[in-house]
């Protein structure tokens, strides 16, 4: 009979067909355990990665056998080395499991933590012995491939010498990430910028997330202030935040090696450092503070560029945020035009088709979006013989319209200084215009509805029956009823809300019904 699972006292078996008893766990995740085991023939001891079961899915078995296919093909000083591997075909009683090199010392993640709690920061020399070694091991690693997932748990330290392990989730350099589940690639702390875009794999995506380590090992803490201990908050943070105590960092291993890190967490792939080699040549110059008076002028130098540098990041991520504010906004917007808007004129259009025998269907189509700036959206409804019916949308960003006012006269200005721009959300009964609509027929004949913000985010719609104003009609030509102010004319609307105006309009919360009976005026 199968044995599913192996614990403590289980024994395995090697290619030769030595014998290794399991005494005692090291560690455990959702792939299975490591055990510390001891070969019976010698006493030797070594580490083993079991499955809990026999493959339970294609994920896991695919995860397992790259793992030893790959690691097979790495070797190095600073590399755990795989003794063996069982796919669970050599020996069908057992489970599949990985027979490997013994870390006496735990993972660097125990370590870190340990000094953390200890207040015992690393100094600058173990600081830099420590980085050439993880270097060096991943020099031997992205000969072969880019492993994807570093962090300090995936580096195990044997006899005093770091060395990195788990190649489950490796790729080939170049090849791309296809997709984000985060299961199949990574830990949300490490996860370079480009990754979140599943972009193709590449050396530098593990040249930031070492950067991340090294941050780690120098100041004892994450390079990020996150929110949130979420996958949206991680992603803005490598996307689009900043490294924090940039100036520690340059107190604690020196301006040169300071650089260095912060050139592996560049968030533009260009920027980054392109290769270990270039990483190890920087590690391997001298310390500035041992070449003289030049050194010193060459530090104070560094030092300034890494604070232009530290101020240019700052800009860059107020930049970043300001754009993902605005593309949240849009979106949101956009989300309730089409889900209420669009979705009645859907649900008419399928209605119809229904109905109606032949090939002469009803089409709803987007006919513009502008996907750069994301404030301009736009649908086309053709009613074949009847009409086309178009439903424009605009995001109305807060702050972002202007208007020439008189200079105040509250100051004692008079009108002959001229005039100044004003800076306003437009809105209605004080509460900001979110989004405008204008629905429109190929005669001209339309109405327009508005997003106004609510408590709750998400806003109300509002619908907008528009006319001629009476009082003015004789001192210009009315316009056909009903009517919709064009896109660009929202001030002008609120004008006949507000006061007198050429035009006026009768403002109701939205309904269905109101819709249906707008909308029967367009058609009839």
């Amino acid at each position: 009979m199968k044995i599913l699972i192996i614990t403590i006292g289980s024994k395995v078996k090697d290619g030769e067909g030595n014998i290794y008893t399991l005494t005692e766990e090291l560690g455990h995740g959702g792939f299975g355990c490591v055990y510390k085991a001891v070969r019976d023939t010698d006493k030797s001891v070594y580490a083993v990665k079991a499955l809990l079961y026999s493959f339970g899915d294609e994920a896991t078995a695919a995860s397992f056998k790259n793992e030893v296919k790959l690691s097979s093909e790495i070797s190095g000083e600073h590399v755990i080395h795989y003794f063996y591997a069982h796919d669970g075909d050599e020996y069908p009683e057992l489970p599949p499991y990985i027979i490997m090199e013994y870390a006496d010392g735990g993972t660097l993640a125990d370590q870190i933590e340990m000094r953390k709690k200890t207040n015992n920061p690393y100094s600058k020399e173990e600081l830099r012995n420590l980085f050439f070694q993880l270097v060096d091991g991943m020099k031997s690693i992205n000969k072969k491939l880019v492993h994807r997932d570093i962090k300090p748990e995936n580096i195990l330290i044997c006899n005093g010498i770091y060395k990195i392990t788990d190649f489950g989730l490796a790729k080939v350099a170049s090849e791309s990430t296809r997709t984000m589940s985060f299961k199949g690639y990574g830990t949300l702390q490490y996860i370079a910028p480009e990754a979140w875009k599943s972009e193709k794999n590449t050396i530098q995506m593990d040249i930031y997330s070492m950067g991340i380590v090294f941050y780690e090992l120098a100041l004892l803490d994450y390079p990020y202030d996150i929110a949130s201990n979420d996958v949206e908050a991680y992603r803005n943070a490598h996307m689009f935040s900043r490294i924090k105590r940039t100036n520690e960092l340059k107190n604690i291993l020196g301006a040169d090696v300071a650089s260095i890190i912060l050139a592996m967490l560049e968030k533009p792939i260009q920027k980054r450092i392109k290769s270990w080699e270039e990483i190890e040549g920087q590690l391997g110059n001298p310390p500035l503070e041992v070449v003289g008076d030049l050194g010193n002028i060459v530090s104070l130098a560094i030092g300034k560029k890494l604070e232009t540098d530290a101020r240019k990041q700052q800009q860059i991520e107020e930049e970043n945020h300001k754009r993902r504010e605005k593309e949240d906004y849009c979106n949101l917007v956009r989300n309730q035009f089409e889900s209420v808007i669009v979705d009645f004129f859907e649900r008419f259009a399928d209605e119809y088709n229904i109905h109606l025998a032949g090939n002469d269907k009803c089409r709803l189509v987007s006919k513009m979006r502008d996907y750069e700036f994301m404030e301009l959206f736009s649908y086309q409804l053709t009613i074949p013989a009847v009409t086309n019916i178009e439903m424009k949308c605009k995001v109305i960003m807060p702050n972002s319209s202007t208007r020439v006012v008189d200079v105040d006269r509250a100051f004692g200005f008079s009108d002959m200084l001229g005039k100044r721009k004003v800076v306003y959300t437009p809105q209605y009964k004080n509460k900001n215009i979110m989004g405008w609509v204008e629905i429109e027929n190929t005669k001209g004949l339309g109405f327009n509805l508005m997003l106004v913000q609510t408590e709750d985010m998400y806003g109300d719609w509002y619908v907008l029956r528009n006319k001629n104003n009476l009082i003015y009609m004789t001192q210009y030509k009315p316009k056909q009823e009903p009517f919709a102010f064009k896109i660009n004319e929202l001030d002008e609307a609120l004008k006949g809300i507000s006061a007198s105006s050429l035009y006026s309009s009768d403002v109701e919360l939205f309904d269905e019904q109101k819709l249906v009976a707008l909308v029967t005026q367009l058609i009839s």
